[in-house]
């Protein structure tokens, strides 16, 4: 990817969008809401970031629009970042499965549980395959069943709106 990149509004509202997804799910594992806002400015005249115009053109084209600040690009980012990352939940979930995707989440925001030393020696070193996380996913799904572990469980299969 390249700032002279056709699609790079494309491929930075995504890299948001998946940074955003990540912070949902901390914050609802750790009992919160799915309210919290994007973080991070998007908009802006230099690169990495895309200037008013891309983002407008790039929310037209994915028919994103923002209500409460119209036709600002503060409200235009908040916007295409939700509704990506609202994709990308659905996307990871249809491509992973929501126990991977949920173990992934979990384990990578720190959550995860400490692997016997006996297990720990027989586990590849940590790389970004597939079955990354398969190793805990046992645990984090089916041991410590906490009340915030089943709602952020819900929200991320679509079976709860938190939002």
């Amino acid at each position: 990817m390249t700032d002279e990149d056709p699609d790079y509004p494309t491929h930075l509202v995504t890299l948001a969008a998946l940074g955003h997804l990540f912070e949902l799910f901390q914050e609802i594992v750790a009992g919160g809401d799915a309210d919290q806002e994007p973080s991070g400015e998007l908009v802006g005249e230099e690169r990495p970031e895309i200037t008013t115009i891309e983002l407008a053109r790039y929310c037209e084209r994915e028919d994103v629009y923002d209500r409460q600040e119209p036709e600002t690009g503060a409200g235009l980012a908040r916007e295409a970042i939700r509704s990506r990352a609202s994709e990308l939940q659905h996307r990871l979930h249809e491509l992973v499965g929501g126990g991977r995707l949920f173990t992934s989440l979990y384990v990578t925001g720190g959550h995860g549980h400490e692997v016997e030393d006996t297990d720990e020696q027989s586990l590849p070193e940590l790389t970004l395959t597939d079955d990354t996380f398969d190793a805990h996913l046992d645990l984090v799904v089916n041991e410590d069943l906490t009340s915030d572990k089943q709602r952020t469980y819900a929200w991320l299969e679509g079976d709860l709106d938190l939002g």
